[in-house]
């Protein structure tokens, strides 16, 4: 257990805000105060979120630059999701009938998200393959 939890202590925070996240999601935080459905799912991301910057913040000497700034990029992506959800609560489609204009900036959300999305995947894809990188020269130095 302990050589499987340094082997991930760079995942920990995020896993275990992950965890809270989908936590938060199944509890029926409507019933005790007056939140929207996109409202109670804009606090579990923004929890999600949180994760990553913390284990940015406490796995800083450790992380690349390249791991620090994809884990900041992941914070933001997510954490303005949920500020989005959050401050608007007319996304959701049960609310009421959308006037044209908000039909026209939720259309101009979700092609903005889906954007940043394959822009935040190909910066994931880098930094996969700079660690990859790393460990094939330490493998190759460790090797001669």
């Amino acid at each position: 257990m302990r050589s499987f939890l340094s082997k991930t202590r760079r995942y920990n925070l995020v896993v275990l805000f992950a965890i809270l996240s989908l936590v938060t999601v199944e509890i029926p935080v409507q019933h005790f105060v007056d939140l929207g459905r996109f409202q109670h799912y804009a606090i579990a991301v923004g929890l999600f979120a949180f994760g990553y910057v913390a284990q940015t913040i406490f796995s800083w000497k450790e992380l690349s630059r390249w791991a620090r700034f994809t884990y900041l990029i992941t914070a933001l992506f997510f954490g303005s999701m949920g500020m989005v959800f959050y401050y608007n609560p007319w996304l959701d489609f049960k609310m009421r009938l959308p006037s044209p204009e908000r039909e026209a900036t939720r259309s101009f959300i979700i092609y903005s998200y889906m954007t940043m999305s394959v822009i935040m995947g190909g910066i994931w894809l880098k930094l996969a393959h700079e660690e990859s990188k790393e460990k094939q020269q330490l493998f190759a130095e460790n090797s001669d």
